[in-house]
């Protein structure tokens, strides 16, 4: 067995969790899962950002040495490098305001979700003589350090579908005993992590020798 990734990805109503995903299945985790739910989607857009705002620069650069060789401009052309240095600066300044405030928002509702789990008394805790230090090579041997845990074994899975919200890839889980669980998340490492792609096919039963 072995370890395929994390994603976080709201499980109910207002409730989100991390999910460490293995090879035999996956256990659902606390602890700032709506902070994180976006983190490589924006690194990405940062990326992409940061590249378009670099080459943005060099074509103004290059406007302005352009303009430099031209004798009598009038102002109002002579000034259309600063204008579109204060146009790119205003979007930047945009950007990051918005992502800020939707982080500030992330992390209120993840604190206000680990108090109302704290009043019901939801709490995950090691169970006794779990290590400290080792890295769980399986869901089974993770649920098995942990208490309060929900894990999901993948023999229980009978199948998975996959759908898209706008933004946001559903996962819906569809168990051998008929109940259903979804998924829901902005980050695409969801469907790679728990889409059908990604299963097993489950091993046919022999069949009965008389």
């Amino acid at each position: 067995m072995s370890r395929r990734g994390w994603v976080a990805a709201e499980t109910g109503p207002g409730e989100w969790r991390r999910l460490a995903v293995f090879d035999d299945g996956w256990v659902e985790l606390p602890g700032m899962a709506r902070s994180l739910s976006d983190t490589r989607s924006r690194l990405r857009t940062s990326l992409l950002a940061l590249v378009g705002f670099v080459a943005a620069l060099g074509v103004i650069a290059g406007i302005s040495a352009l303009l430099a060789t031209v004798d009598d401009l009038p102002m109002i052309v002579a000034a259309v490098p600063l204008v579109l240095t204060l146009a790119l600066v205003g979007a930047a300044v945009v950007l990051s305001v918005r992502w800020r405030r939707r982080g500030v928002e992330q992390v209120r509702g993840d604190a206000e979700q680990a108090q109302r789990e704290r009043r019901a008394r939801l709490r995950i805790t090691r169970a006794p003589g779990a290590p400290l230090f080792r890295r769980a090579g399986s869901a089974t041997q993770l649920a098995a350090w942990l208490e309060g845990e929900t894990h999901v074994a993948g023999d229980d899975v009978a199948a998975v579908d996959t759908a898209r919200e706008g933004r946001v890839h559903v996962v819906t889980v569809v168990f051998v005993d008929g109940r259903t669980r979804a998924y829901r998340s902005p980050d695409a490492k969801l469907v790679e992590l728990l889409g059908p792609a990604r299963r097993p096919p489950r091993a046919a039963r022999p069949a009965p020798t008389t």
